[in-house]
Formats: C-alpha cells, sequence, structure tokens
C-alpha cells in the first residue's frame, strides 16, 4: 500500500497536468513510477478520469492553464488531493 502513496506522489510531482495533451503526460509520468505492466496502465489512466470526474469548471480552467494564476495553488492543491484519492480508489478496484 505504501507503495501506491509512492507511485501517486510521485506522479503528482513529476507531472502539472492539464487538458488532452497532458493526460498522456500524466499517463506516461505514472506508469513509469511504476514497475511497469498493462494493469498499471489501467490504473493510471482510471486515475486521470477520476481525478477529472471530480473537478469543477474552477479547477480545470486553472489547471488547463499550469497554475500560473495568482491564487491557482488552491487548485493545485485541490487537483492534488483528488488524484491521490482517485488513485487509491482505482487501485484497489484494481485488485479486488
Amino acid at each position: 500500500m505504501k507503495n501506491l502513496y509512492l507511485i501517486f506522489g510521485v506522479t503528482l510531482i513529476l507531472s502539472s497536468c492539464g487538458g488532452d495533451p497532458q493526460e498522456s503526460e500524466f499517463v506516461s509520468s505514472c506508469v513509469a513510477a511504476t514497475p511497469g505492466g498493462d494493469s498499471y496502465v489501467e490504473i493510471c489512466q482510471c486515475s486521470w478520469d477520476e481525478t477529472i470526474k471530480s473537478m469543477n469548471d474552477n479547477e480545470i480552467a486553472a489547471m488547463r492553464r499550469d497554475w500560473n494564476e495568482i491564487g491557482d495553488d488552491q487548485y493545485y492543491y485541490q487537483f492534488s488531493s483528488k488524484s491521490m484519492e482517485a488513485g487509491m480508489a482505482c487501485a484497489e478496484k484494481a485488485m479486488n
């Protein structure tokens, strides 16, 4: 379980994700932090999808501009939290 936290923590650090082009960056960075394998690709893709579904319009707008504006840091922290939650839920779902 600690490895999963590490995987998704590293993913968040390595990726400042947003928009469709950055989806592949997010998934690639996530998979690079794992031992590899198709199941990890599925977990990383699921993590991205579930994170995006959980975000509101303001969070998505901040993400698309790479959190570059004043006040965007609050949205980055929300993204980080939601991404971690989504990653853990997807990993648990994949193990069952």
